[in-house]
């Protein structure tokens, strides 16, 4: 993911589902694109999915410190607003 390119929440819930073997540089950009349209769309959608999903990824390939905090146990972000 080489530029920030405004997904739909569920696109970029595939984007980064589908992405097997994440690198850092790729989670970078899932991050950017998330952090740039967390106010754009439903916030439901990010937490409950979006998030959820990215935050599972960079925990199964160990790439903690890039992980959206705080998170629950789901992974979930429970957090109020987003960097």
């Amino acid at each position: 993911m080489g530029s920030v390119t405004q997904y739909m929440p569920r696109d970029l819930l595939h984007e980064i589902h589908s992405n097997t073997r994440p690198t850092s540089p790729e989670l970078s950009g899932y991050y950017a694109e998330i952090t740039g349209n967390y106010d754009n769309f439903e916030q439901d959608d990010y937490h409950d999915h979006v998030i959820r999903e990215y935050n599972r990824r960079a925990w199964n390939y160990g790439f903690t410190g890039q992980m959206i905090t705080p998170y629950d146990d789901g992974f979930r972000y429970v957090g109020t607003g987003i960097v």
